[in-house]
């Protein structure tokens, strides 16, 4: 009996691109701790097409454009992530005892490659050209998760691949929900003990298709004024946080830090660090509870984000 393929010899990667739209030839940089099935996209895309006269079923499957869009959730481990595809820009930063990555807002999305191996099948195929929503989901007992929902404009495939990648998963801890303690703040003051984050950054992404082709030749990023969804939850000690939604309070900055190393926010040599600009407090509900302490959501609506992600020199 065949041997069933394995998980254990499944493989993803990714590499900026140096020519946008460009497949790279060494795509070796692991996401982090793949946490869940990636669905890949549909090989053959097709619909099924009636006519009159012929039986009662499909007289044809006619070929769509391809549907180059999937998702790829994974526990953040250290700073080789694309947060740049769904951000825009990444430059290095460095410190006391750090190096690392932060990432800023550019209007225009840079791309990057996908590479997606099973090791067991002989198989290998690349993503081109892609860029990303992201999500930044944490809660209580649970690591930091980020979810990029990719879409891309080229697909190669290789059914008979015989040399793979040298792609070498980190063995780094996780950031994990604990990390953040009572460090977040809001206007440099603390907020609350924190019980979830639910942070998206949408681009409104489509893929254009080219002359005469299933693919695409550009993937365009949509209108912003949804680009926002940033909830966070905490157990509210008073009503400061709603009163200043219902006052229509002044914008706000918002600090939420996972440390893994340092005593501090400014100490920190080990840490990522979110930071949501000149942000509108929209809401921050005070629920009737019928047990326990009293959970809100706060809603808010920032101008600007960044995500800083450091490292101990020499890791």
């Amino acid at each position: 009996m065949a041997r069933k393929l394995q998980a254990s010899a499944g493989t993803t990667a990714w590499a900026s691109e140096s020519v946008p739209y460009t497949a790279e030839t060494t795509i070796t940089t692991p996401f982090g701790l793949i946490e869940d099935v990636i669905d890949w996209p549909v090989a053959d895309p097709r619909t099924a097409l009636p006519t009159a006269g012929n039986r009662r079923g499909p007289a044809l499957y006619s070929k769509d454009e391809f549907d180059l869009s999937f998702s790829i959730p994974f526990q953040v481990q250290n700073d080789n992530v694309p947060f740049h595809a769904a951000l825009g820009k990444v430059e290095a930063v460095t410190g006391t005892g750090y190096t690392g990555k932060k990432f800023t807002e550019l209007d225009t999305l840079p791309t990057i490659s996908i590479l997606h191996e099973q090791t067991d099948a002989a198989f290998s195929e690349i993503f081109a050209g892609c860029k990303a929503d992201l999500t930044l989901s944490a809660r209580r007992g649970e690591a930091l998760k980020a979810t990029m929902d990719f879409v891309a404009a080229s697909r190669t495939v290789d059914t008979s691949k015989t040399s793979f990648a040298s792609i070498t998963p980190s063995t780094l801890q996780p950031y994990r929900f604990w990390m953040v303690g009572a460090l977040a703040t809001v206007d440099g003051s603390p907020l609350a003990s924190i019980t979830s984050i639910d942070l998206k950054w949408s681009n409104g992404l489509e893929a254009l298709g080219s002359n005469g082709a299933r693919g695409a030749y550009d993937i365009a990023e949509g209108e912003g004024a949804g680009k926002y969804d940033m909830k966070i939850g905490f157990l509210p000690v008073d009503n400061t946080k709603f009163a200043a939604a219902w006052a229509d309070g002044a914008l706000v900055d918002i600090v939420i830090p996972f440390i893994r190393a340092g005593a501090s926010l400014t100490a920190a040599t080990d840490a990522v660090i979110i930071e949501l600009e000149d942000c509108v407090i929209m809401d921050a509900p005070l629920p009737l509870g019928n047990k326990g302490s009293l959970e809100s959501e706060l809603s808010v609506g920032p101008l600007n984000t960044s995500i800083e992600i450091r490292v101990p020199s020499g890791a």
